[in-house]
C-alpha cells in the first residue's frame, strides 16, 4: 500500500497527497523501530512525540523517574532521531534544575548540540530559566561566538527558529490556539503596503513545482485572502484528480506558534515579516516523519502577482514556486 502524505501546492500547509518510495521506506522504518505510545519497547524506544521515556520525564521534572530510567539503562545523552534533542535540552526548556542536577551526576554533556546546533542553556534561555541557564554555564557550558549578552548578563541568543519547540510543548500539553486579535500589528501593514487581501488563482505554468511537477496534478486552486492587521484569513478551493478540496486557514502574524487544521491534520505554523515580505514556517508530523517547510509571500509592484517562495527543510531539501494571479 502505498503511503498517502499532506503536501500542498498552496500556501505553506499540506493539502494534497504526494506518494514516494523514500517516504514509504522512512515511515516502514519508523514504525519497525518506534513502539506506539504506551509500548513497552527498549527503554530507549521514541515513542511519545519523538521523544523517549528519560527525555519526557526530563521535561516534565519527574526526578525519581529519571533516575530509575538511568538505572535501568536509559541512555543520558541519548539524542532522539528527529531534532538531536537529549534529556538535558529537554530538562533545561522546563526548568528543571534539580533534574538538571541528577543528569550531570550521571554524564550528561552540556555541550551536545541538537541538528539546529542549539545546547541545553539554549534551552533553558528560551524557556525562560535564567538561573538554569547560569548553572549549566557554571557546569562548563559553551556559547556561540556570535552570541551577545543580554540584560541578565548571560551571551544567550534565541535561536527559537532552529528548535523543535512546538515537540515540547506538545509533550507538556501546551497548546497555542488561534485566537482574535484587534487592531494590533497595523503599523507592519502600514510601515510596508503589504496586504494580501483579495481572490489568487494558481497558474501551473509560470509556477515550478520541481522536475516531477505538482503530485497529484491540479487543475484548478483559487485562495480568497482576508487580511486585516495580524489577521490573515485564507479559503482555499481546489480541484485536480482527487476532485474538489476546501480548506479554511488562520493566520496570526505575531512570530509565536499557533495551531491549525488541515484535513483534520494539526499543523504548527509561526507567520513574522521579514522586510515587506510575509513568512511562514510550518511543522507536521505524519506518521511518525517531520515535515518542515518555509515560504515567503511577496507581492509585485503592481499588487498583482503573489509569488510563494517555498522551501522544504525536512524530510530532505527541495524548493518550489507559486504563482498567484490577481482575478
Amino acid at each position: 500500500m502505498k503511503l498517502t502524505m499532506l503536501f500542498s501546492v498552496t500556501i505553506g500547509l499540506f493539502l494534497i497527497s504526494v506518494c514516494n518510495i523514500e517516504a514509504q521506506q522512512q515511515t516502514s522504518n519508523s514504525k519497525s523501530q518506534r513502539p506506539t505510545q504506551g509500548s513497552t519497547g527498549d527503554i530507549n524506544s521514541e515513542a511519545f512525540y519523538g521523544l523517549t521515556n528519560l527525555m519526557l520525564a526530563a521535561l516534565k521534572g519527574q526526578t525519581n523517574s529519571v533516575k530509575a530510567l538511568l538505572s535501568q539503562g536509559a541512555e543520558v545523552n541519548r539524542k532522539n532521531s528527529t531534532d538531536g534533542l537529549t534529556a538535558l535540552m529537554c530538562a533545561a526548556y522546563g526548568g528543571n534544575i534539580e533534574t538538571i542536577r541528577l543528569l550531570l551526576t550521571k554524564g550528561a554533556n552540556v555541550n551536545v548540540h541538537d541538528t539546529g546546533e542549539n545546547t541545553a542553556i539554549d534551552y533553558a534561555a528560551v524557556g525562560g530559566h535564567i538561573e538554569v541557564a547560569k548553572e549549566l554555564k557554571a557546569k562548563g557550558a559553551t556559547l556561540k561566538k556570535q552570541l551577545q549578552p543580554n540584560a541578565n548578563g548571560l551571551d544567550l541568543f534565541l535561536s527559537v527558529a532552529t528548535m523543535p519547540i512546538w515537540r515540547l510543548d506538545r509533550a507538556l500539553g501546551k497548546k497555542q490556539e488561534l485566537a482574535e486579535t484587534s487592531g494590533a500589528g497595523s503599523e507592519a501593514v502600514e510601515k510596508f503596503g503589504t496586504n494580501y487581501s483579495g481572490t489568487w488563482k494558481l497558474n501551473v505554468e509560470k509556477s515550478d513545482f520541481g522536475p516531477f511537477g505538482p503530485f497529484p496534478p491540479v487543475k484548478h486552486l483559487t485562495q480568497r485572502i482576508r487580511h486585516e492587521n495580524l489577521i490573515l484569513q485564507v479559503s482555499i478551493k481546489q480541484n485536480g484528480e482527487q476532485g474538489e478540496l476546501s480548506d479554511d486557514l488562520k493566520y496570526i502574524i505575531d512570530g509565536g506558534w499557533h495551531i491549525n487544521k488541515m484535513t483534520g491534520q494539526e499543523i504548527e505554523s509561526r507567520a513574522k515579516w521579514s522586510g515587506d515580505t510575509l513568512q511562514i514556517r510550518s511543522t507536521v508530523v505524519i506518521n511518525g516523519t517531520l515535515f518542515v517547510i518555509t515560504d515567503e509571500w511577496a507581492l509585485s509592484k503592481d499588487g498583482r502577482v503573489l509569488t510563494v517562495n517555498r522551501h522544504q527543510s525536512a524530510p530532505g531539501a527541495r524548493d518550489f514556486k507559486q504563482v498567484f494571479e490577481k482575478q
